[in-house]
């Protein structure tokens, strides 16, 4: 989305905030367009180790570019948003016949709950004139980055952004913005000698902190990956059928929060378990497009979701042997 009008003098801090609230993100902060090198840098040797899969688009000369002042050549400042989606996760059936949905995708569709605020937020800031573009996955960017810089919380040994007090269960979206705004102060923290979602990390997905590798992922395997999971990973899936929480479950960070009050993802639109059963008995692609219309899940289609859940009640047999 790109809003663009005349220069005005831009809203102060304090009103983006206010409106930001009004709009139900959860919370905003202001980066500079500018980013430092290391994030730049972090990411050409993720690339140089492979560790992106089977996801070549990444390495394109287009994905590379992910920093403000590639989607907008005169960007001064990028809004962070977020939205929180913590949930708590019920204890399974035990009869091996469900499987668990991360908790991102209970709720509805991120990318839809975050478009509907951004749009009326644009259009708000063109009324003070300037350019703005807003992204949610939708075009390249150091989302996390951003996110760090602007004081929204610090990058853990996991990849994922963690607020000190709310922890990690957040959505990120931005507005970058040829309006400039004093930034807010990075915050200073960092996991420090913690190491257990590196250990708890069900495949070895993260052998190095800060160093997710996609090919070993649970998350790029269950959604991302479109062929046949080798039998080692598929054993260690476990009744993950759709994304995995792990790293996020074991952080000390997530051990105190609080369900989300976001209604986009406090009324779930889809159950912790789903039945196998119930996947089994969807017969093609429009039982599967009409059953999860509006979900997460709609990233994959009904041959994947039946190659997870295939998985999902083989390891199942194999833990009740």
């Amino acid at each position: 989305m790109t809003c663009e009008s005349s220069s005005f003098q831009p809203p102060s801090r304090d009103e983006v905030i206010a409106k930001a609230d009004e709009l139900g993100f959860s919370r905003v902060g202001f980066a500079p367009a500018e980013l430092p090198a290391l994030y730049r840098q972090a990411f050409e040797r993720w690339l140089a180790r492979g560790m992106h899969a089977d996801m070549h688009w990444i390495a394109t000369e287009r994905h590379r570019a992910r920093e403000a002042h590639d989607l907008l050549p005169d960007a001064k400042s990028v809004l962070v948003l977020a939205l929180e989606y913590a949930q708590n996760t019920p204890k399974s059936e035990q009869n091996g016949t469900f499987g668990l949905i991360s908790s991102y995708a209970r709720g509805r569709d991120y990318h839809k709950a975050f478009r509907t605020r951004q749009k009326k937020l644009l259009a708000w800031l063109s009324s003070y004139g300037g350019t703005h573009i807003a992204t949610v996955d939708s075009r390249p960017l150091f989302e996390r980055a951003y996110a760090r810089e602007a004081g929204l919380g610090f990058i853990g040994k996991n990849t994922c952004l963690i607020h000190p007090e709310r922890g990690s269960f957040l959505f990120l979206g931005t507005v970058v913005s040829s309006f400039a705004w004093p930034p807010d102060a990075p915050l200073e923290l960092d996991c420090r000698d913690c190491r257990r979602c590196l250990d708890a990390c069900p495949t070895g997905a993260l052998q190095d902190a800060y160093v997710l590798d996609a090919r070993r992922c649970i998350n790029y395997l269950t959604i991302e990956y479109k062929g046949e999971i080798s039998p080692e990973l598929a054993r260690k899936m476990g009744t993950r059928l759709f994304g995995c929480d792990t790293c996020q479950q074991v952080c000390p960070h997530n051990r105190d929060v609080v369900p989300t009050l976001v209604s986009d993802f406090a009324r779930n639109r889809l159950p912790a378990w789903i039945s196998l059963d119930d996947i089994d008995a969807l017969t093609d692609d429009d039982a599967f497009r009409q059953r999860f219309a509006g979900t997460a899940l709609m990233r994959i289609d009904l041959d994947r979701l039946r190659r997870n859940a295939r998985i999902v009640r083989e390891n199942a047999k194999k833990t009740t042997i």
